[in-house]
């Protein structure tokens, strides 16, 4: 896709680019094959993300679910953890009708949680090693900057990275073998359950 990142490809959707960086993405997306699939999948998850309700299970279990995990990792600071859902895994088949955004080099994740939608694009660089580049799409009340994301293995820290204030992060050389996302935010503390591996 040339020059442009797939969270480019987000942005452009969303009418987010300046009107320079947009002409570019724009001139990508017309004359890449690829570009135009990505863009062609994200618009359909975003349209049919929309109708998806975020399930959860009754508050005094999750309460009592959060308490066991909190205690088990002891996690740091104060506060609720969540959990986030996912929408979207481009390695199976499609999801609600949406078409896979899988390709030879990428697979794409989607999840929605009380911190907001997240988005990330997987590629494998090296045998047991991913990169991961993503974007955060807050609630619109969200200034303050950014927000904290650390990649663990069975408990243990791998990465960790900060999402700027427009919600994009990226992270290099991540072991595949990461199986959970910590996002922390203003809006609260969400557990993602990752699964970066290909086979």
């Amino acid at each position: 896709m040339s020059a442009v990142r797939f969270t480019d490809l987000v942005d452009w959707v969303e009418d987010r680019l300046t009107p320079e960086r947009a002409e570019e993405v724009r001139r990508v997306v017309a004359n890449d094959a690829g570009a135009a699939e990505s863009v062609a999948w994200i618009r359909e998850l975003i349209a049919d993300a929309a109708l998806m309700r975020l399930h959860e299970p009754p508050p005094e279990l999750s309460t009592r679910l959060h308490a066991l995990f909190d205690d088990y990792h002891r996690a740091p600071g104060d506060g609720e953890w969540r959990d986030a859902t996912l929408l979207h895994d481009s390695r199976h088949s499609a999801v609600a009708g949406l078409r896979s955004g899988v390709t030879a080099d990428a697979l794409h994740l989607a999840y929605d949680s009380p911190a907001g939608r997240l988005v990330m694009e997987v590629q494998a660089v090296a045998p047991g090693l991913v990169d991961v580049q993503g974007l955060i799409r807050r609630p619109a009340a969200s200034d303050d900057g950014g927000c904290d994301l650390a990649f663990l293995e069975q408990g243990d820290l791998r990465r960790v990275t900060r999402a700027d204030a427009e919600g994009r992060f990226e992270v290099r050389d991540v072991p595949d073998t990461v199986d959970e996302l910590w996002v922390t935010a203003a809006e609260g503390r969400v557990r993602v359950p990752l699964d970066l591996r290909w086979s």
